[in-house]
């Protein structure tokens, strides 16, 4: 039986949970160790139900020590059948991924059935990578790398964003198994001031900033790279702004290792900034933990709660935006380790 999943039965021991209903897709693959789609998972004292439709049945009968309950008519109706049969009085749900109208059915059917919120329990799991999970997303960021020279040899003045944007896409699907974890972004002049820009048909030129932000996605695991790129010799306004953000970069990554503070690790980068006069300039978080989602657990923000663990694998993404101009964002996909990190994407120029 997977330690994931024995490791969840003791939450709900400790809960006093007599079940756990799983609704997030990633969640139910993460556990299920498959990639099914559309399904749920209840998890219980003495039994593991994949719940399904006609679609994906066969493959969910296929699953080594998983019992399979076939949805015919609604989600809801088949959770309430087990639920009874089982005489489940105490069951966990993720809050975050069911939607309210789907919260009062499912409270309406179980009616001997008590629903808690016990949001997160997967995700913080999730968190810390193991070994075979690591060597998922190196096979990512292989591709990323391939990539990145790949844009640096086909990057130059007069294409439009839109044109990368599809070269990008193209070349990462030219690899067997891979695919975009996310639509790039490329962002030219005043549209670099824009953190999530969407490409546009403004044409490339020399002289100013460009952000170039792309993930792959390998067997269920994703990369995410943000390189700022300069054709031309670079005037002291985009070097300066881009040392700075580089510092910071670089004060975040020194910072980490098991037992720091999340909120502290976003402080170490966006302190460098803040202190060269550029805070308000910098609004969104540090960086994000990174795996089967490409944002997840631990989210690196300033008010963040919790401590780095070894084994989890997060991006820092100091930024500077400044309107009018553009921007300049470094990112890097960075695994904690035992005694301080290591750079996943450290063989890309910067």
């Amino acid at each position: 039986m997977s330690f994931k999943i024995e490791k969840i039965r003791d939450i709900l021991k400790e809960k006093k949970l007599d079940g756990f209903l799983v609704s997030n897709a990633t969640n139910v693959s993460y556990l299920a160790e498959s990639p099914i789609t559309d399904s749920y998972l209840l998890l219980t004292k003495g039994k593991n139900i994949l719940l399904t439709d006609f679609r994906y049945i066969l493959e969910a009968q296929a699953l080594k020590n998983f019992t399979t309950e076939r949805i015919d008519v609604s989600f809801v109706d088949t959770i309430a059948s087990v639920a009874g049969k089982l005489k489940l009085k105490r069951v966990g749900f993720e809050g975050r991924s069911i939607s309210y109208s789907v919260y009062v059915k499912l409270k309406k059917a179980l009616k001997k059935t008590v629903l808690i919120d016990t949001c997160d329990i997967v995700e913080k799991m999730r968190a810390v990578k193991e070994r075979s999970e690591v060597g998922l997303l190196r096979k990512a960021v292989k591709v990323t790398e391939e990539t990145f020279f790949y844009i640096r040899k086909t990057l130059r003045s007069g294409m439009t964003e839109e044109e990368l944007k599809k070269r990008i896409a193209i070349y990462i699907k030219s690899h067997n198994g891979a695919e975009e974890a996310f639509s790039t972004i490329v962002a030219s002049g005043p549209n670099a001031a824009k953190p999530h820009a969407n490409a546009t048909t403004r044409k490339i030129g020399r002289g100013e900033p460009i952000i170039i932000d792309f993930g792959v996605k390998f067997s269920g695991y994703n990369s995410d790279l943000t390189r700022t790129f300069y054709l031309g010799k670079m005037d002291s306004k985009f070097r300066k702004i881009y040392d700075i953000v580089l510092r910071a970069q670089e004060a975040a990554i020194s910072f980490i290792r098991p037992g720091r503070i999340v909120s502290e690790l976003d402080l170490a980068g966006r302190d460098v900034i803040k202190n060269a006069g550029f805070g308000k300039q910098f609004g969104h978080a540090l960086g994000h933990g990174i795996g089967r989602d490409v944002h997840e657990s631990p989210k690196i923000f300033k008010t963040a709660k919790g401590h780095l663990l070894m084994g989890m694998v997060l991006t820092v993404e100091p930024a500077v935006y400044i309107r009018g101009w553009g921007g300049v964002r470094i990112e890097d996909v960075v695994l904690v380790t035992k005694k301080g990190c290591e750079v996943l994407t450290d063989a890309i120029y910067k």
